[in-house]
């Protein structure tokens, strides 16, 4: 409403009283007797309004075409998704690579099996394949670019003679010289049976391999040689060894990234109906538009849905209507296409091709409510895809509201301060209004002055106000444009001085005002239209002399 607040108080003129008739300039105190009546005609303001000066200060952009149409722009900004770190986020996780127990004596007996005295050895190897936990079971990776990692290795025995454990990992590569990470060897003893190795593997690369029909397995070729020495042996060995992978950060994945589905959602304020009390627009054949950028930077194919996308009204019944972008099947789907190159972006544009989608704006909603879902490989379980870590889904939604509509009883109400001093010296005032009006639009008002409680002290207009404006005179189809401003006096507002003294204590003006359209007919708004008023005002003061 502030936007409208020029217009309102160039049309009341009362709201200026304060700034015509100060105490500064009538100073009673200041005068001698005796005491007589003057009167006073003087211009207060001329003003030239255009459809900028009502519409600024809006949180939409104003745009207008070649003809001169206005409309106004809102836009759904950076609707942003999960980072592609935060979605396939690689989990903490122990994995067991091979655990075991035998005899070294014969039951019963104590007749040594394997019998390792000073100077003997005992070798064995093995391998072992082991299966990524990753962020969820959809997922089919060939490879991961590390940032940032750690590889454990513990070993747990109850070996009582020295033991070196060689351990490769040829899957695990640098990613700057493309050789195998070297891990180095875990040595076992008597008197440290349990031993563990740290690797960091920031900057590496895991090769993942599918074995015996088990995606995302990292491989470990694994050798044990075992010294002999004078210590007895114990009836059995056992020994038990991991791999825990923890504090993974990728820098990027690739392969079949699988299903993911992220939630997106936002609000949107429309201001320019933020005022409306009630009555409404019936808006015009495609004078509402929506379209879509979706900036996708995950090099897989998405499919947005937005499963709520609701025009909300807090006057207007119905309060809430939803808006359907397209027709039926799709209704609020959008397939969302992937880049090729890693590092970089590819934009969805789409329009709304739905013609009733103007039925949700016809009741002048103050807020869009938006909540949709982004699945990730829709229908498909074999991509081949590739995210960097910062690979994210962007959402931006421009909803164009042209100015083409027919208005019925559109209704407005402000409050301003208000403060009138010295009423009681004053005998008379009165108020001539003339004004031209470049729009097609009619308006009435009414003004209601209240003490600082809100209480009603007054009203204007006792009876229904006529239009204050005029509304010009337009042509039809399919230009709409006014051809002819319409000049218009106001009959005068007239205070006399019991009047005046019902608004002395006035603290607070409450202006409600009602736009239409002549015959509920529709209309185009161009940049063009303007608004001339001239006020002056008539008083008449008690002075000494």
């Amino acid at each position: 409403m502030k936007k409208v607040r020029l217009l309102l108080i160039s049309i009341i003129g009362v709201a200026i009283m304060q700034s015509c008739i100060k105490s500064s300039d009538f100073d009673f105190n200041k005068m001698a007797s005796p005491v007589y009546t003057g009167e006073w005609a003087l211009p207060l303001t001329t003003s030239h309004i255009t459809l900028r000066d009502l519409l600024k200060n809006q949180d939409s952009i104003l745009q207008t075409d070649q003809q001169g149409l206005v409309s106004l722009v809102y836009t759904i900004k950076n609707l942003t998704s999960q980072t592609a770190d935060q979605l396939m986020k690689i989990p903490n996780q122990s994995l067991p690579v091979n655990t075991f127990s035998f005899p070294t004596t014969i039951p019963n007996t104590n007749i040594p099996i394997i019998n390792l005295s000073s100077g003997q050895q005992f070798s064995i190897s093995f391998t072992s394949d082991l299966p990524l936990t990753l962020a969820n079971a959809t997922q089919k990776l060939d490879s991961i670019y590390i940032k940032t990692g750690t590889i454990t290795i513990p070993i747990n025995s109850n070996f009582n003679k020295t033991t070196v454990f060689t351990i490769q990992a040829p899957n695990i590569i640098k990613k700057a010289t493309r050789v195998k990470l070297v891990i180095p060897p875990i040595d076992i003893s008597q008197a440290t049976p349990n031993s563990s190795v740290s690797i960091d593997i920031s900057d590496c690369i895991l090769i993942l391999k599918t074995v015996d029909g088990v995606a995302n397995t990292l491989h470990f070729d694994i050798g044990m040689t075992m010294q002999g020495n004078d210590q007895a042996m114990p009836p059995n060995y056992t020994f038990g060894m991991g791999v825990r992978i923890t504090n993974v950060q990728f820098a990027s994945l690739y392969g079949n990234l699988g299903s993911f589905t992220m939630n997106l959602s936002q609000t949107v304020d429309l201001s320019v109906f933020k005022t409306n009390l009630a009555g409404g627009f019936q808006f015009g054949p495609d004078a509402v538009k929506l379209n879509i950028n979706v900036d996708n930077s995950f090099g897989l194919p998405i499919q947005l849905n937005a499963n709520t996308l609701t025009a909300h009204s807090d006057i207007n019944t119905p309060h809430n209507v939803p808006i359907k972008l397209f027709t039926p099947p799709t209704e609020n789907i959008i397939n969302i296409a992937a880049p090729t190159v890693f590092g970089q972006t590819r934009t969805t544009t789409v329009a709304s091709t739905n013609p009733n989608i103007s039925d949700a704006f016809n009741i002048l909603p103050n807020k869009i409510f938006l909540q949709a879902t982004a699945l990730t490989n829709p229908g498909s379980t074999g991509n081949l895809n590739f995210v960097s870590d910062k690979s994210t889904l962007n959402v931006n939604m421009d909803i164009m509201l042209k100015l083409f509509a027919s208005i019925t009883n559109y209704s407005l109400q402000d409050t301003l301060s208000f403060d009138l001093k010295n009423a009681d010296q004053l005998e008379s005032a009165a108020f001539r209004i003339n004004t031209t009006n470049g729009f097609p639009l009619g308006v009435r008002m009414q003004v209601i002055f209240t003490d600082e409680k809100y209480n009603l002290l007054e009203t204007m207009f006792t009876e229904p106000s006529p239009e204050m404006l005029k509304p010009a005179i337009a042509s039809g189809s399919p230009d709409y444009k006014t051809t002819t401003p319409t000049k218009y006096q106001f009959p005068d507002i007239l205070y006399d001085h019991a009047r005046l003294l019902k608004i002395k204590n006035a603290k607070k003006i409450i202006i409600k005002a009602v736009l239409n359209t002549t015959n509920n007919g529709l209309v185009k708004i161009y940049d063009s239209y303007y608004i001339d008023t001239q006020i002056s005002l008539r008083t008449k003061a008690k002075y000494q002399l």
